[in-house]
């Protein structure tokens, strides 16, 4: 909401918008479930939605980037989830979905769906926990922005309980394999603004917690009180 203008980048500002309208969402959701599948959809219609980073002219030879508000758009989205337990030991829940916009901004439309999916699977080996984490995102659009290449990433962890659960040590390696880039583009009344994130993201995490105050089963020793009961 502010409105001051700040440089960016050569013949580019950014600059907020304190005349933004107030967002409204009417949404239609329906769940369906069967057996280890649930299967959710939702419509959603928008007024005044919110676009964030919609490129515009400043000036004479500069470009400037601000949210601007779509009076009417829609939301389409589904998912499908599937959630089990094999051996007793392996837990996957995988998720696929979809989400569609109908956005109209001048004379360009964004529509073009994107497709997510997120694999997870946690294996229990006694006191050992293994976890496998893979995600993707399609081409498509989101807002007014469009992802102009796929996008993956792999996580990796490792628990194991200590001291009669009161220690739990995990090891995690964030995007494996160095995949999780992105390329998003705006474009608006002729100008287009490409924002590439190729940033290096692979990370290891060490996280080391200790529970002081475990609850014990049956710790109440008293007597219960008859009067009590009763008055129930």
């Amino acid at each position: 909401m502010r409105s001051d203008i700040a440089y960016f980048a050569p013949y580019t500002y950014a600059a907020g918008n304190p005349l933004l309208m107030p967002a409204y969402t009417n949404s239609l959701t329906y769940m369906l479930r069967w057996k280890y599948l649930m299967l959710m959809t939702s419509y959603d219609w928008n007024r005044n939605l919110i676009a964030e980073m919609v490129p515009q002219r400043y000036m004479d030879d500069y470009m400037i980037i601000k949210p601007i508000n779509i009076p009417n758009s829609q939301h389409f989205s589904a998912s499908l989830n599937y959630s089990t337990t094999f051996f007793k030991i392996w837990r996957p829940n995988w998720d696929i979905s979809v989400n569609k916009d109908y956005i109209k901004l001048g004379n360009l439309s964004f529509n073009a769906p994107v497709l997510y999916t997120n694999f997870r699977n946690n294996i229990k080996l006694g006191s050992w926990q293994l976890g496998v984490n893979i995600r993707s995102i399609s081409k498509g659009n989101e807002n007014t922005a469009y992802h102009d290449k796929i996008t993956w990433a792999t996580i990796l962890s490792v628990d194991k309980n200590f001291l009669h659960d009161k220690l739990q040590i995990s090891i995690a390696g964030y995007d494996i394999f160095n995949t999780m880039t992105y390329k998003d583009t705006y474009v608006n009344a002729g100008l287009r603004s490409v924002w590439s994130d190729y940033m290096y993201r692979r990370m290891a995490i060490l996280e080391i917690h200790y529970r002081f105050n475990i609850e014990q089963k049956n710790r109440y020793k008293g007597n219960r009180s008859t009067d009590e009961l009763n008055r129930f």
